[in-house]
């Protein structure tokens, strides 16, 4: 099957550039998305031989600004785009009422949605800034291209930043990641009355703080500092606040 794909990128001045592009594509089903057997919590993998190929076309255009040494700033670069994804027998996880799972191929998709990065960096890259953002609209077609439902295990927005301290030879950043509340799952709709199976937004903050020392790296970290409980997949807890020390030598 072919591929065919079309890109335009255009540079009118050295901070600005514009870019274009579409393409068809295909993507095989995996080994472990035909062949996988294996369970997670209450969950359920079973195999899936006869899963076909998903079909895909895609489109995008987006800009870049980028300025260079200005006073105390190192660098600054912001990047915008959207996206037009449109599917055909896209491969998804679908669980049934006994949480058995078999990917399979559902009806027609669209994902559309907007990426924006911002990195700055100042003070001759003593401290450096990123963060991104994305906004996703995921919905299920029917064969006339209406919409039938929200694409399950989907988040709308997500938003990761982050900020770097580099300081003689010691490296540290602060993270934080945010994604909405999943607006449809398969098995476990959230009861307003009860609050079970209750959905949340994610909030998740991470640490670290690493230096080297002639062969020998240090990193320290902790994941998840202030110990948020969400989920990703119905009724499993993911992962609580961790503290990992990992030491390298370089031979």
């Amino acid at each position: 099957m072919l591929s065919p794909q079309l890109a335009l990128n255009w540079n009118p001045r050295d901070w600005f550039a514009m870019r274009i592009s579409t393409g068809q594509g295909f993507r095989v089903p995996t080994v472990a998305e035909m062949f996988t057997e294996a369970r997670r919590s209450i969950f359920l993998v079973e195999p899936n031989p006869e899963l076909g190929s998903e079909t895909s076309v895609s489109r995008e255009f987006g800009i870049t600004l980028l300025s260079g040494q200005t006073g105390p700033l190192d660098l600054i670069k912001l990047d915008l785009a959207i996206f037009d994804n449109q599917f055909a027998n896209l491969i998804e996880p679908v669980p049934d009422s006994l949480a058995v799972i078999h990917f399979q191929n559902i009806s027609d998709a669209r994902i559309r949605g907007l990426d924006m990065g911002l990195g700055v960096s100042f003070l001759d890259n003593l401290i450096d800034f990123k963060t991104a953002y994305t906004w996703l609209d995921p919905v299920e077609l029917d064969a006339a291209g209406e919409i039938l439902d929200t694409l399950s295990y989907r988040y709308r927005q997500h938003w990761v930043s982050t900020l770097g301290l580099h300081y003689w030879n010691l490296d540290a950043a602060l993270e934080y990641r945010y994604a909405s509340r999943l607006e449809s799952v398969e098995l476990f709709p959230e009861n307003l009355l009860t609050g079970q199976d209750e959905r949340v937004p994610v909030h998740v903050w991470n640490a670290g703080v690493g230096t080297s020392i002639q062969d020998w790296s240090f990193l320290i970290r902790v994941e998840n500092i202030f110990q948020y409980y969400y989920v990703q997949l119905e009724r499993n807890m993911e992962e609580e606040r961790i503290f990992t020390l990992t030491i390298e030598r370089q031979l």
